[in-house]
């Protein structure tokens, strides 16, 4: 047996698991007029095993687990249960609790199918198409025993032998003991041996699997069955709340300067951040808010030595602030669309790069119907044309919360509901803003110390399993620029970049202007002049003078999970024009507004805003798109290059499920072949002699339909070429009823060219070859996902082929001879 000693416990692992049958977990919808209930696939269109279904199976046996373990009682090794999978607070207690619940330490990914495995299946759709199959079902009358009318349906799976991978990840910061570390561990392999059915029917047959995640559990199991009965306790919760302290932070001295990193988030899978909830589904917003990305930053930088204090005076001084993050375009964070610019109703607006107008700078067209601009992003950068627009693409994802009495969703527990999510592969920016202090102090501990943002992270709802994965990169820091041109006109054209927190003089949220201006007026002006405001386009009457709009953002308690109060304030997007009554715009102070914004919470990135944008300070129509949109369209095609592909060896882990997917590629391109090779009369008579002649006034087959019978059923013993007891047959026949088989025409056997078929194993790949090639579909060789795929499959599918090619033929055969004598 292992020594204890030599049982490390590892805090990244990949969970395989293997489908051993046919198995269904389904999408919640179906194809109308043709297939019931679809399975799930995910962005690349391949069947996966959602990890909210994983861990659900994984805990559940887990629980099994832990509940022998303790004697059939909830004891020390159910709140191991817990601490790996979390508390679930949607199961009603009895008395409210006290303690906050606990967050799980084991996270689990979606199971996919392997990364190699999909290159070769993107080769070609037809293979990706053979990993599934549609079955057929029935619902049975119990009173009757027969089947119901009108409840017949059509359910897709996916078939037996899929190996699906899903990283996991255990945080054990927690747990300082080995022992606590091997108990975790230990529980977790060890439910792996009790998941064997997942998914949709799992109980009537589909869905058997086996789940792995050591190659060798044995000395695990040895170590759970020594420490069964005086396991070691897990780590009690820490208290709620932080404790204050009050040792004093030197302050931290700095000029103007201010630094910037460029923060580039790209999802790994869906990420959903909680707008608001409408009925049950969940939306989300289009982009990640800094309050979910300083929470990141701090304990990066906390990881890397920084004092805490000195970080929360920064914070709260906004000497260090974050930028939400919003759909890159053209390797920059977007902007939100100004509600300044309107566009046609009819056949207008920024996607179709026509009919725009800037509300701030032109007057409303006469009998053209304009309506405002809502969502979306542009491209800041002025470029002499309409800017581009873009927005991020959202997917909606349908979940369960099954009760473990009724083993189905209920409503007690979450019943059914889904979530909105930004789609994988989306790339977002944000921005990283720090004063030279702050940035010389990082330097005391690291001097690239802008590299530890980089890496896989977590953010948003559900981020333990489905969602929330983003891999961040990040640029080293540059010192912002702070020049800024005076306006010579004396007025000021305000685009708030996010949304603005206000308070009123009695410290209430407000979204009024009045308060708006108040606080602009504040930033903009010192102690030796003061600068006033007022809300007004000197540029024209017809120009309107801001367009607003308010926004409320419920935010939540997130190791409660409980609703935090609503966050109100003025929308990103929304426009104004002030005209400056008194005093002059200093340069500094307005760059030192768009850098650190307006209001409350700016490192969160709220109050971030723009001041004069070129973009607001010119009418739309003397831009043009039509230059961007071919030269885009140029960009792209001329990075399209084919890639290599490289088959799968013996040695990769999905090979063995690589040979079950082409072989039924194999198999339907040998049907289709067969059908299209016996629906021409001529190709029938060249392959197997077969014809129909007259015979008086009809019609009859040559040869016999019974001789044709004695063929199928005798070429259904084919084994190999030259198969003795096929030839033995045939020469029987050709002796004694060779004219039932000869053409009289020629006066060659039809037997001959049967036997032709079954001499050589090239013959009937040659023949079924140049028939996919007429009907323009992949050759056998291009439905190849292993090295040694086409030889082994040439051997074993021989005989199929022919068997299939044969009997194809005869009933085509049949049916013809069948309305030609329905004609006589």
């Amino acid at each position: 047996m292992q020594n204890n000693t030599e049982l490390t416990v590892p805090t990244e692992l990949t969970a395989t698991l293997t489908m051993l049958s046919d198995w269904h977990i389904g999408s919640g919808a179906g194809r109308p007029g043709d297939v019931d209930r679809l399975v799930l696939r995910d962005q690349d269109g391949f069947p996966y095993v959602p990890a909210k279904t994983l861990t659900g199976i994984w805990r559940d046996a887990c629980e099994q687990v832990a509940l022998g373990l303790d004697n059939g009682e909830e004891g020390v090794w159910s709140e191991w249960v817990n601490y790996l999978f979390g508390d679930q607070p949607a199961i009603p207690l009895p008395r409210a609790t006290e303690t906050a619940p606990r967050h799980a330490a084991l996270s689990v990914r979606s199971a996919n199918v392997s990364d190699p495995l999909k290159r070769v299946l993107k080769r070609e759709p037809i293979l990706q198409n053979t990993l599934a199959f549609v079955k057929p079902g029935i619902s049975i009358d119990p009173n009757t025993g027969s089947a119901r009318e009108n409840f017949l349906r059509f359910e897709e799976m996916v078939r037996g032998g899929t190996v699906l991978q899903a990283s996991c990840e255990l945080n054990l910061a927690e747990l300082k003991n080995s022992e606590e570390q091997r108990a975790v561990y230990a529980l977790l392999v060890a439910g792996t041996r009790l998941v064997e059915r997942i998914g949709g029917k799992r109980r009537r047959g589909a869905g058997q699997c086996k789940l792995e995640v050591e190659p060798n559990i044995k000395p695990w199991i040895d170590w759970l069955a020594q420490h069964a009965e005086h396991p070691p306790l897990p780590p009690s919760l820490p208290e709620s709340g932080f404790t204050l302290d009050t040792q004093e932070t030197p302050a931290i001295t700095s000029d103007n300067t201010w630094f910037c990193l460029k923060l580039i988030l790209t999802t790994q899978s869906p990420l959903t951040l909680a707008a608001r909830t409408v009925g049950n589904v969940v939306e989300t917003l289009d982009y990640i808010p800094g309050t979910y990305l300083l929470r990141i930053i701090i304990k990066k930088l906390s990881a890397l030595g920084m004092d805490w204090n000195a970080l929360n005076q920064a914070v709260a001084q906004a000497d260090l602030l974050v930028t939400n993050a919003t759909i890159a375009i053209q390797e920059q964070a977007g902007h939100p669309t100004p509600l300044a610019w309107f566009y046609e109703k009819l056949g207008g607006g920024l996607d179709k790069g026509r009919g725009v107008y800037n509300r701030l700078q032109e007057k409303e067209p006469d009998r053209i119907q304009l309506k405002g601009s809502r969502g979306g992003y542009i491209c800041a950068a002025e470029t002499g044309h309409l800017p581009e627009y873009s927005k991020p693409i959202t997917l909606l994802e349908t979940h369960n919360t099954v009760e473990d009495k009724f083993q189905r969703p209920t409503s007690e527990v979450g019943g059914v509901y889904s979530y909105e999510a930004i789609e994988p592969g989306t790339t977002l920016c944000a921005e990283l803003r720090l004063h030279r202090g702050i940035v010389n102090l990082l330097k005391q501990h690291q001097t690239d110390w802008w590299t530890v943002f980089s890496g896989s992270s977590r953010i948003g709802q559900s981020k333990k399993d489905d969602y929330g994965l983003v891999e961040i990169t990040v640029e080293p820091p540059i010192e912002i620029q702070s020049s800024k041109p005076l306006d010579k006109q004396k007025s000021l054209v305000v685009w708030l970049l996010s949304d603005v927190l206000l308070r009123d003089s009695r410290l209430r949220p407000t979204t009024r202007l009045e308060d708006f201006k108040q606080a602009l007026e504040k930033a903009l002006s010192d102690e030796q002049k003061s600068v006033q405001l007022v809300l007004e386009n000197v540029a024209s009457k017809d120009f309107i003078d801001a367009i607003v709009r308010s926004h409320r953002l419920d935010s939540w308690q997130v190791r409660w999970g409980l609703p935090r109060p609503s966050l109100v304030g003025l929308a990103a997007g929304s426009c104004m024009v002030f005209r400056v009554t008194q005093g002059t715009l200093d340069p500094d102070k307005m760059a030192k507004l768009e850098i650190c914004g307006i209001g409350e919470r700016r490192a969160e990135g709220y109050g971030q805003l723009c001041c004069n944008s070129p973009l607001l300070m010119k009418p739309i129509p003397e831009w043009n798109r039509e230059a961007q949109e071919n030269g885009k369209q140029s960009s792209i095609s001329s990075q399209e290059e084919p890639r290599s592909i490289t088959l799968l060896t013996s040695a990769d882990p999905a090979y063995a499920y690589a040979k079950v997917i082409e072989r039924e590629a194999w198999r339907e391109a040998i049907r289709r072949a067969s059908l299209y090779l016996a629906s021409h009369e001529t190709t029938r008579k060249r392959l197997l002699g077969l014809q129909m002649i007259e015979d008086g006034n009809q019609k009859r087959s040559k040869p016999s339909m019974s001789q044709l019978g004695a063929l199928r059923s005798v070429l259904g013993k084919l084994q190999e070429p030259n198969d003795a007891e096929v030839i033995t047959w045939m020469n029987h026949v050709k002796e004694k009823q060779g004219d039932k088989w000869k053409d009289s025409q020629s006066q060659t056997s039809g037997l001959d060219k049967v036997a032709n078929l079954i001499k050589e194993r090239l013959t009937i790949w040659n023949h079924l070859s140049n028939a996919l090639e007429e009907l323009n579909h992949p050759t056998f060789v291009n439905l190849i996902l292993t090295q040694d795929g086409e030889i082994l499959l040439q051997e074993e599918l021989w005989a199929e082929a022919i068997q299939t090619l044969v009997a194809t033929c005869i009933r085509a055969h049949k049916r013809e001879t069948e309305e030609e004598s329905e004609k006589d």
